[in-house]
């Protein structure tokens, strides 16, 4: 069970292609949520088509792409 549920995950220290290969996405996660952020800042207003999207939507981004961003930079580490 400890297998399935915890352990530690993290990229081995001499695997640096992997490495490189997870900076990526964490890089790519952590603009999205600046992106966000800023969006939430600046109180850009978004509307595709007839609809127009609210804030709710730029915060719940913000917390997942922030989340992920952490996840992917703790993996590298």
């Amino acid at each position: 069970m400890e297998q399935l549920c915890g352990g530690d995950h993290r990229i081995a220290k001499g695997d640096k292609e992997m490495a490189a290969y997870a900076a990526g996405p964490a890089l790519i996660f952590a603009l999205v949520a600046i992106v966000h952020g800023y969006r939430i800042y600046e109180e850009w207003p978004v509307q595709i088509g007839p609809h127009s999207i609210s804030m709710t939507v730029s915060w719940i981004g913000l917390v997942v792409a922030a989340l992920l961003a952490i996840w992917g930079i703790w993996l590298i580490r």
